[in-house]
């Protein structure tokens, strides 16, 4: 379900209800501590766009500079 909260869009009314709730609330970090897994899962989906890149092939070990985070643009 594709609903609108504070002009952009969100995927689930539960990333909505959360990540408004988060941005509102007096102390966001004990709001973020608070909240179970789904919910912060929802939010990071809506907000970041995670790109993992390929390393090359064979049997290479994990390098973190293959992954990049970034703000999810808005439409």
């Amino acid at each position: 379900m594709q609903r609108r909260c504070a002009g952009r869009r969100c995927g689930t009314s539960s990333a909505c209800g959360a990540s408004g709730e988060l941005a509102s609330s007096t102390d966001p970090v004990a709001a973020w501590n608070a909240a179970d897994l789904d919910t912060k899962r929802a939010i990071l989906r809506e907000v970041l766009t995670v790109t993992l890149h390929p390393v090359g092939g064979g049997n290479r070990p994990f390098n973190p500079d293959s992954v990049v985070i970034e703000p999810r643009k808005r439409p």
